[in-house]
Parts: structure tokens; C-alpha cells; sequence
């Protein structure tokens, strides 16, 4: 889905709270102006709202993702564990995905998602 089509977005985050809807449409203008021929695939999980970001349609193609819950935004990547990490920001314990969790508190310091 493009970048410009928002409707069925906007309509999976009215549960939330308005500063996690804000924190999650931030991180999805950053991801799509770094990928801007990326694809955007919406799930809505049991316990999440994933937005994953694909070269292709398919969810297997998917390098990273938005993980929106009730009190916080987490900003995954499919292959995060290969990634360097030296500060350890990036949690996950599984053999690829790794995520770091974006709140209001860090989006509104004005920092820019570049420096996590």
C-alpha cells in the first residue's frame, strides 16, 4: 500500500492512545522516506497492530516492521541480530529479529529515530 493511502491505518489505530498513534505514524513517515518503493503490509494481531515494510508483497520479504501496543511503539528489524549493536539497543533474544521500543518521550525530545 502506498505511503498516501492511510484510510485502513487510521481506522486499526483508533483503539489507541493518541500518543502512540503519534508515535507510530512518525516512525512510519521515517521508514517510508528512507524506503520510499517499499510496500506496506498491515496485520492486525492478537496482541499487535504489525506494520511490516517489504520489497515485494510478500510478508517473508518483510526487513523491518512496527509492533504497536497499548503503551509503546516497538521499531523491529527481520535481521537485526546481524546488524552491529554495540551499544545494545536492539533487544531479542531469537536467532534473526531484533527491536527497539519508540515512545512519545523520544520522538517529542525531537531527537531523530537516526540516533537509536
Amino acid at each position: 500500500m502506498p505511503k498516501e493511502e492511510t484510510k485502513d491505518l487510521i481506522q486499526f489505530l483508533k483503539p489507541f492512545p493518541e500518543s502512540v498513534k503519534k508515535t507510530t505514524l512518525c516512525l512510519r513517515d521515517f521508514i517510508w522516506n528512507l524506503y520510499p518503493g517499499a510496500n506496506e503490509l498491515i496485520y492486525d494481531n492478537y496482541n499487535a497492530l504489525a506494520i511490516g515494510f517489504s520489497l515485494s508483497d510478500k510478508a517473508g520479504d518483510v526487513f523491518c516492521s512496527i509492533a504497536v501496543y497499548s503503551k509503546h511503539v516497538n521499531f523491529g528489524l527481520n535481521r537485526g541480530s546481524e546488524v552491529a549493536d554495540p551499544e545494545k539497543k536492539f533487544k531479542g533474544q531469537g536467532s534473526l529479529y531484533r527491536h527497539i521500543t519508540i515512545n512519545e518521550k523520544k520522538i517529542s525530545r525531537k531527537r531523530t529515530l537516526k540516533n537509536y
